[in-house]
């Protein structure tokens, strides 16, 4: 079977299944097949048969396989939208329906009542056949859990789930999944070895927006779609197959390459001038970091990854490459001090060279300022009594202020001038103290980089590793 052919979750499970006599895994499909489709198809005839109403296709319902039908499921329609749950099918009273049939026949209108029939009919229908494929998943999950053969499933749905599957005695798998929640949804994978988490450590220096406490939660990172199991179920079964026919190479795989990755990054961006990355997972657009940016990406990158250094301190049971890693992300971080030191004393300089053209400035704007407030005043002052005026009343006050300008302007022909002169003096002023905030912004971010290497200093003394 081609596996991009399959509709995941719709037409067939995705499934990680042991090989018979071998301790391999591969990824394979179940095909989904509902086991009431016979009374399903007798709904159907029942819906499309004008002698039948709504309320006996409801009592074939109560009394057949199909009831459960009628009940809410745990099921995602679409794994990215928010409020993502299916809901029992509502009853239809008696009471009600007969009094709209009734309603036609004083009418005299038997068109209208046999097609308000067959829309109730049909909407009813559709309703219960919406279900299957909810129903049949939660068939399918409850039947693969007793099948020996098969180590993991796909799933769709609703939520924080965490479908956890031991594949053997070292690795065991998490789909760590929260669909249906809108931009909270996400689709995680954890791969534990040993019970050691396997990261993708790599990313933290390819995103330029990449969460440090995402990184340490999974191993791979999944697009919001039913056919990415396809990709995650195959990954799975790489790691496991890797791990149980060569650990020396699964480890320098899965583990150290990853390591090594981002530590050579690290090294990199330590010694760039620009750089050039990612936006993040989901927007796969190439920037040119340069410039402040740099410096900003250099210290949160550089620093940012003392966060991961517990996490590489577990790896040392499975390899003692530990410390030379360790080693090389600290010497980074120490490197960078002298630069990010550097950078903020030339934004002090330059916090000092705009606040002395903002002290020049500062008579000017609150002389003109003071002026302002006097003249809004006098508008407000205006406008209050125009909307008082008769010829004005129950006037939009968008009305009212067209007339307060035409008359403040001619009562105060200086005005025009004067709000030129402010407004002029307004974007001078205003853009010297975003100048200097945005300094004194940049200042406190490097600034808090600075703290965390600071309190990193003893990190190798601390775990024995050589410095």
């Amino acid at each position: 079977m081609n596996m991009y052919n399959v509709k995941v979750n719709e037409t067939h499970m995705c499934v990680l299944r042991k090989e018979e006599n071998e301790n391999r895994v591969k990824v394979d499909f179940v095909e989904l097949k509902f086991k009431h489709q016979d009374q399903l198809d007798e709904l159907k005839r029942m819906a499309d048969n004008d002698n039948r109403s709504v309320l006996d296709l409801q009592d074939y319902v109560k009394g057949s396989s199909l009831r459960r039908l009628s009940l809410d499921f745990d099921f995602c329609s679409c794994l990215s939208d928010s409020y993502q749950w299916i809901s029992c099918v509502p009853s239809v009273s008696f009471a009600d329906y007969q009094k709209e049939i009734d309603e036609y026949d004083k009418k005299g209108d038997k068109a209208g009542k046999d097609a308000y029939a067959r829309d109730q009919r049909q909407r009813y229908y559709n309703r219960i056949a919406y279900r299957v494929l909810p129903a049949t998943l939660e068939d399918y999950y409850y039947d693969l859990n007793k099948e020996s053969f098969i180590l993991a499933y796909s799933h769709r749905r609703v939520g924080w789930a965490s479908p956890a599957f031991n594949l053997n005695d070292d690795i065991k798998v998490v789909y760590l999944t929260n669909f249906g929640y809108g931009s909270a949804s996400y689709f995680f994978l954890q791969i534990y070895y040993k019970g050691i988490g396997i990261l993708p450590y790599s990313q933290w220096v390819h995103y330029r927006k990449a969460c440090a406490s995402d990184i340490i939660r999974y191993t791979r990172r999944y697009h919001l779609d039913n056919q990415e199991w396809i990709k995650t179920m195959a990954f799975t079964a790489d790691v496991y197959n890797s791990a149980v026919s060569d650990p020396e190479s699964f480890v320098q795989k899965n583990i150290l390459n990853e390591v090594e990755e981002m530590v050579s990054g690290l090294e990199k961006i330590q010694s760039a001038t620009n750089y050039r990355a990612q936006e993040s997972f989901f927007n796969p657009s190439t920037i040119i970091i340069t410039g402040d940016d740099m410096v900003r990406f250099k210290g949160e990158k550089i620093s940012g990854a003392l966060r991961f250094l517990d996490q590489l301190q577990t790896l040392a049971p499975i390899t003692d490459k530990v410390g030379s890693y360790i080693k090389r992300i600290m010497n980074c971080n120490f490197t960078v001090v002298a630069e990010l030191e550097k950078s903020i004393s030339g934004k002090k300089k330059y916090i000092d060279t705009v606040s002395a053209n903002i002290e020049q400035e500062q008579p000017k704007w609150d002389e003109l300022s003071s002026k302002n407030s006097e003249y809004n005043k006098m508008r407000d002052e205006m406008l209050d009594a125009i909307a008082e005026e008769e010829e004005f009343k129950g006037k939009t006050w968008s009305t009212i202020r067209d007339e307060r300008d035409k008359r403040f302007a001619k009562e105060h022909p200086e005005y025009a001038a004067f709000k030129a002169e402010y407004d002029a003096e307004h974007k001078v002023y205003y853009d010297l103290c975003a100048k200097r905030d945005q300094a004194q912004s940049f200042i406190e971010e490097i600034q808090s980089y600075l703290e965390k290497i600071e309190k990193h200093k003893d990190y190798m003394v601390e775990n024995n590793i050589a410095a």
